[in-house]
């Protein structure tokens, strides 16, 4: 799988909380889930993680002789979208439930 792929995989996830917690009535998740989203979002746009593979702007084509950083990449969106999916997505609590 791509970084690409990953990514937007993830973006749909963060779409997936956005739309469950709006309907929700837990105090503050909607607006941290919808932060995170857009945090994500720019992120994303920024690094070029959403971008094909073989454009020289994206991630993966920027990581593509470096394994050991393409895998660190891998696993954290990996870890992102398991979270978002087997719902152990939890607000902070020594945060106050900010970012």
């Amino acid at each position: 799988m791509t970084i690409a792929e990953l990514g937007t995989s993830c973006l749909d996830t963060l779409d997936h909380l956005v739309d469950k917690s709006s309907s929700s009535n837990e105090d503050g998740r909607y607006a941290l889930v919808e932060d995170c989203r857009g945090r994500f979002r720019v992120w994303a746009a920024n690094i070029g993680a959403l971008r094909p593979k073989t454009s020289p702007k994206s991630l993966d084509y920027r990581v593509r002789e470096a394994d050991d950083m393409r895998s660190s990449i891998v696993s954290g969106l990996g870890r992102i979208k398991e979270s978002g999916t087997s719902g152990s997505y939890r607000v902070p609590q020594s945060t106050g439930g900010k970012l």
